[in-house]
């Protein structure tokens, strides 16, 4: 009983932690910044970040129930002819495309974000050039469109992508998630604009009108959007090297649908990657604030004080008070550390 079981459960765990990590980061920086002045700009940023963040969490959940239902189904499949009748269905294949595009379009929406980031530093810089900017404005919404144009031309008609049928009879199938051409283009256009990113802001660096820790902060950035790169490459790398590009369904179905989760997965992390890009200098600088605020404590605390205080007659001696006396005969000043 069970086919394959463990592969799935290892994908299920893998893509659990990062969709909890997912869903945490998006609102834990709009929790960080809350008190902050946002330009109009800066707030352009958190909409394109909010509504990737959105589309993630509707497809990186559905995803997740979908694999613990997988996980269910393996367990009481009695051999892998259960398994080629389960997969064989066209909503699968519709599913291919539907993921697809998500992905594409939840990973251009945060490389928005970082252009109207940019955008609202190079606001706040005088006698600077701007056209780095305004390429890098115009080049990545049209490459997404040509993306998805492409996605939608590799298979045509569109029907072609469940065509379950096809499958059967040829043993080929047609989506843009497993075409090299497709994916050519993709991560091609993926990496140069995640260069493109990277290396936007660093010509200017010095010139901005930043302080050190916010400057580490976008270094910070630069190191963890790398990441992104790496899984796209990865991604890509690691699926043609397994034959998932040559459009032909393999022997073993239950080999293909692990390798789509293992595409997922990669698609998740890259996209975690540039999340993550986001939040970590939120964090480092609510940390440099409260290390500031305890600064500041500690050196009123050991500040020195003077308080007014008046001497009274006790007995035969003098004591001192820390109030306005008005039987005090005599009045002082009072020195503590």
């Amino acid at each position: 009983m069970g086919v394959k079981v463990k592969n799935t459960i290892s994908f299920f765990v893998v893509n659990l932690i990062m969709m909890v990590l997912a869903t945490i980061l998006c609102p834990l920086r709009f929790y960080l910044l809350r008190k902050q002045r946002r330009s109009t700009l800066a707030l352009w940023c958190d909409i394109w970040c909010l509504f990737g963040w959105v589309l993630l969490q509707g497809i990186g959940w559905y995803l997740v129930q979908s694999i613990w239902e997988e996980i269910q189904f393996r367990k009481s499949a009695v051999d892998i002819s259960n398994v080629t009748e389960q997969y064989g269905k066209s909503k699968n294949f519709k599913g291919f495309l539907v993921f697809y595009i998500f992905v594409v379009t939840i990973l251009w929406a945060f490389k928005i974000a970082f252009l109207f980031m940019y955008a609202d530093l190079y606001q706040r810089t005088v006698n600077i050039r701007r056209y780095p900017l305004y390429f890098a404005f115009a080049f990545i919404p049209l490459s997404y469109v040509g993306l998805i144009v492409a996605s939608f031309m590799e298979c045509r008609p569109l029907g072609l992508n469940w065509d379950v049928e096809r499958l059967r009879t040829t043993g080929e199938y047609c989506t843009p998630l497993f075409r090299r051409r497709t994916n050519n283009i993709s991560v091609s256009l993926a990496v140069t604009t995640d260069i493109l990113l990277i290396a936007l802001p660093i010509s200017i660096l010095a010139s901005l009108r930043l302080t050190s820790p916010e400057k580490r902060g976008i270094i910070l950035m630069f190191v963890i959007a790398a990441i992104s790169i790496i899984a796209a490459v990865g991604r890509y790398v690691v699926l043609s090297t397994r034959g998932m590009y040559n459009g032909r369904a393999l022997s073993d179905p239950v080999t293909s649908f692990d390798n789509y989760y293992l595409a997922v997965t990669l698609a998740i992390l890259e996209i975690l990657a540039m999340e993550t890009a986001f939040v970590l200098p939120a964090m480092k600088r609510v940390v440099l604030e409260r290390k500031r605020r305890k600064e500041d404590h500690r050196d009123e605390s050991t500040a020195t004080e003077v308080r007014l205080v008046s001497f009274v007659e006790v007995g035969d001696g003098d004591a001192l008070v820390d109030r306005p006396d008005p039987e005090a005969p005599t009045w002082g000043w009072q020195k503590s550390n």
